[in-house]
């Protein structure tokens, strides 16, 4: 609640137009029609990210984007982009960001 009234104000009208965030359990929320997925993998442990990797091969079309940060995506149906893997500085500490896209 508090990121939707701070953010999607200060995006351009035709971009918030096309964007939704979602706060809830990341397991009942249905992928499928995403164009793009920001996956925060900081802190999470390898069995919790290896299920969600699950999710998202299951339900996520060819094409959907998906940014992870901190973990990389190791999978043959996702493609890493360029410029993935780069490190940004977030306000915690700097984190690696990493770009891929669905078979």
């Amino acid at each position: 609640d508090i990121v939707e009234k701070n953010l999607l104000p200060a995006l351009p009208q035709q971009l918030r137009e096309h964007i939704s965030l979602i706060c809830g359990d990341m397991f009942e929320v249905d992928c499928s029609a995403f164009d793009l997925l920001l996956v925060n993998g900081t802190g999470l442990s390898e069995e919790l990210f290896s299920r969600l990797l699950d999710k998202l091969h299951n339900e996520c079309s060819p094409g959907t984007r998906i940014m992870s940060l901190s973990l990389p995506i190791k999978s043959h149906q996702f493609v890493e982009l360029p410029d993935s893997g780069s490190h940004f500085r977030m306000s915690w500490g700097t984190c690696r960001v990493f770009l891929y896209e669905k078979r």
